[in-house]
């Protein structure tokens, strides 16, 4: 599916919305098809326009893994971290900057976990070991800025063992990209401009995937999708 590690395409910006992100990207993996059947992951809930786009391109199952942005309580928009329902990943430099205490950082882990946990009582549909282990996974969101979050997922999916772990995003910022590619086998991604400001700045359309899309949006892939592993 990515012949080569480093995938970075010219692409015209912004995006219509997440779904012609989606599209575009998923035409670009397309050009190069996988060897054996591909599980995409979307990080819920923004990567899963994209993500369904992705799949549908593909002919591949797709589900979602909930994480979960953490921001600096008096500053909301500053990511300090981000958590899944099994990993954690913090950006030390704002955390020691703030000087943001362990109790502080321990609230703010606890208080991203039950999120977490509201969420995937919405739609309790993320992978796990056996849907996981052996296979080609592709992690797919709408953007990435810091990288924490897509950072924490492929944490939270490596733990299964899968054959492979790959990433796509229609855009993210060039220290996000940097990062990511520290963490997963390959990534695609179509534009990393700079600077970068905020994901939404690169979408006409950014508005909230609200959580009853979520299982509108996954049985769309599943009633349309051939060749499930």
């Amino acid at each position: 599916m990515l012949s080569a590690e480093r995938k970075v395409t010219r692409e015209e910006l912004p995006f219509l919305d997440r779904t012609d992100g989606g599209r575009r990207l998923a035409k670009r993996l397309g050009e190069e098809p996988a060897a054996g059947p591909v599980l995409v992951v979307a990080l819920g809930r923004g990567g899963l326009p994209a993500g369904r786009e992705v799949a549908r391109a593909l002919g591949a199952e797709l589900t979602v893994v909930w994480v979960q942005r953490l921001g600096v309580p008096w500053q909301p928009e500053l990511t300090m971290g981000a958590v899944t329902a099994t990993s954690s990943v913090w950006d030390d430099q704002v955390v020691e900057a703030l000087r943001l205490s362990p109790e502080r950082v321990q609230f703010a882990l606890a208080k991203g976990r039950g999120e977490l946990r509201r969420r995937q009582a919405v739609s309790p549909s993320e992978p796990h070991a056996l849907d996981v282990r052996g296979r080609e996974v592709l992690l797919v969101d709408d953007g990435a800025a810091t990288g924490l979050s897509m950072i924490a997922a492929l944490r939270a999916v490596r733990q299964w063992q899968p054959a492979s772990l790959q990433v796509a995003l229609p855009v993210a910022s060039r220290k996000a990209y940097a990062s990511i590619l520290r963490e997963c086998d390959q990534c695609c991604c179509l534009a990393t401009p700079e600077p970068f400001g905020t994901i939404g700045d690169w979408y006409l359309d950014f508005r909230p995937v609200s959580d009853s899309d979520v299982p509108r949006l996954l049985g769309l892939v599943r009633a349309a999708s051939p060749n499930r592993a």
